[in-house]
């Protein structure tokens, strides 16, 4: 009978200290001098809110329809049973803040709009953090990163929209970035939408400290796009989706971009890549930035990408060897309406390609530059090409066919 007992106020204590406090933001009907923990009585300011600890099972609760012109900064931390939970409660839009900053560890942050308001400083930084999951988050509207991870490990970004984070002009692009990771472990996009980035979609380690890389990314089952703007973001960047084609600017370098090491890179590990199910296009050739590619993989790496479907692109792949060679193995993926489908630089090696499927509108199936050596180790196989196949296809499970098939 003692042990029941014991277990039973166990349990209630496990249970209560699992669920924790739960804290409430109203930016119109709060007030900092309320208690803050219930809804009828709520805080009004972010800056109010950072001032008290927040402990694990833990939840902040932002009133949706409410705008704070603010940053919500989030150093706390939860544990891997009770992480802490910062979101949404009400009903209508969900709440906006102006910026995000987490430096903590087991932390969710969800439902929640991040409006830069078309400044420059990011959006989301997460900085010497682990197991932080963002969930149901937009960032939008700034002039530098969307999302800026470093010194971190295990993180999540996870039914999200980032989208307009636009640096200079389209003339003089400067580097804005959707997602950017530096010096992060065990990182993954999962069905997140990423669209009009002057930068990259995904870049990582811009630094180049080879010694401090990215590892262990999982991009999978998202969408990264670029096309010309329906309206004006700023003096820089103009509309021109209404333009003829020859006229209208698509923003954006890459839709992925590794980088590792600028030098010394026989001690650097291999990053480790792994992108599946990528829906990619919009990358398409201007007279400003040259080579734009879809994936932009180089340096050492070890990236495989499965079942991508890649269109509307100068190039789908831009694959190089110098720098520790980037090992890329594509799966299951589907290439169309391109200029290039393939431009192999730097005399690559260990390249695979294998069943996948290369349709119409491909100007050029490879183009190679900067030297061939590697050639002899490249895996090419099962692959189905529309119309014509390059030489380095020759393998006989590589098929060629005349038009394409009634699946794009």
């Amino acid at each position: 009978m003692r042990w029941k007992r014991f277990i039973l106020l166990f349990l209630v204590i496990g249970s209560s200290h699992t669920q924790g406090a739960v804290y409430y933001l109203d930016n119109l009907q709060g007030n900092d001098d309320n208690e803050g923990q219930t809804a009828e009585s709520p805080w009004r300011s972010l800056d109010h809110a950072k001032l008290r600890p927040l402990f694990p099972g833990d939840r902040l609760l932002l009133r949706r329809g409410s705008t704070w012109d603010e940053s919500l900064e989030l150093r706390y931390s939860g544990s891997q049973a009770s992480p802490i939970v910062v979101g949404a409660y009400g009903d209508g839009l969900p709440p906006r803040v102006e910026s995000v900053y987490i430096s903590s560890n087991h932390l969710i942050l969800e439902d929640i709009i991040v409006d830069h308001n078309k400044k420059p400083g990011d959006a989301i930084r997460i900085s010497e953090s682990s197991h932080i999951s963002l969930r149901h988050v937009t960032a939008r509207y700034g002039t530098s990163d969307g999302i800026d991870i470093q010194n971190s490990r295990n993180i999540v970004i996870q039914n999200s929209l980032i989208h307009h984070f636009l640096g200079g002009s389209f003339i003089h692009q400067a580097d804005a970035h959707g997602v950017v990771a530096t010096n992060t472990r065990w990182l993954k996009l999962q069905d997140t939408e990423i669209h009009h980035v002057s930068g990259d979609s995904f870049q990582t380690d811009p630094a180049r400290n080879g010694m401090l890389i990215s590892n262990d990314i999982v991009i999978r089952d998202c969408h990264f796009w670029t096309g010309p703007l329906i309206e004006d973001f700023n003096s820089g960047w103009k509309k021109t989706a209404h333009l003829r084609e020859h006229e209208r600017q698509y923003p954006g370098e890459n839709a992925i971009d590794t980088k590792v090491a600028k030098s010394n890179w026989q001690a650097v590990p291999r990053m480790r890549i792994l992108v599946e199910n990528l829906i990619v296009h919009g990358w398409k050739s201007d007279n400003y930035i040259r080579n734009k590619a879809a994936f932009n993989f180089k340096e050492k790496i070890e990236a495989t990408v499965v079942g991508a479907k890649v269109f509307d692109n100068e190039i789908a792949f831009r694959i190089r060897g110098n720098r520790g060679n980037a090992n890329v193995s594509i799966k299951n993926c589907m290439i169309t309406h391109s200029e290039k489908a393939f431009r192999i630089e730097d005399n690559l090696y260990h390249l695979q390609i294998t069943d996948s499927y290369l349709g119409s509108g491909i100007q050029k199936m490879l183009e190679i530059s900067g030297g061939k050596s590697g050639q002899k180790s490249w895996l090419i196989t099962n692959n189905t090409f529309v119309g014509s196949k390059p030489k380095v296809a020759s393998d006989p499970s590589n098929r060629v066919i005349r038009s394409d098939s009634p699946k794009k």
